[in-house]
């Protein structure tokens, strides 16, 4: 699905979409992953590297936020085509699979539970399951910073690829 993700990018003819698309939800929701793997880093040199990337991931979000935020305060009625892009990401993201990588999050449960041992797993997807609830609670805000009300921030986020991109 992160393939098909990233294309969904790359198709996407209008700046102003992709910018949203790219900057306010999939790097910002990136940014959380880097967050929680800097939380739970297995040593100082990933916590480092994660740590910088965080850095720049910031920027790429502050302009998307940025950037969006102008064009709505200028043109409202562009806050359809931002529902708009989201709708149609989701429909191409599920035309082909509606699922989660299960690789992916049972890496993230030992990474943050430390380990494979059962009670390690239970702890680490507890975990991962509080990371999807702060994605979401930090997409809401993102979409409130950019000028959309609470509802449609809340369908947006609920829309947004599960694919943590």
């Amino acid at each position: 699905m992160t393939e098909r993700s990233l294309h969904s990018l790359f198709i996407q003819e209008d700046y102003f979409k992709s910018s949203f698309l790219l900057h306010v939800l999939g790097e910002g929701t990136f940014l959380d992953l880097l967050n929680f793997i800097e939380e739970y880093a297995p040593d100082p040199v990933t916590r480092q590297i994660v740590n910088l990337a965080k850095i720049d991931e910031g920027r790429h979000v502050a302009y998307g936020i940025g950037h969006v935020r102008h064009i709505l305060e200028r043109h409202p009625n562009m806050a359809a085509a931002l529902i708009e892009a989201a709708e149609e990401r989701n429909q191409y993201l599920h035309a082909v699979d509606t699922g989660e990588n299960s690789y992916f999050l049972e890496a993230l449960a030992i990474l943050a539970g430390g380990g494979r041992g059962p009670d390690q797993l239970k702890t680490g997807f507890e975990r991962v399951g509080r990371l999807k609830e702060v994605m979401y609670e930090h997409r809401i805000q993102r979409l409130l910073q950019i000028g959309l009300d609470r509802e449609t921030a809340e369908a947006i986020s609920q829309s947004h690829t599960p694919n943590f991109m």
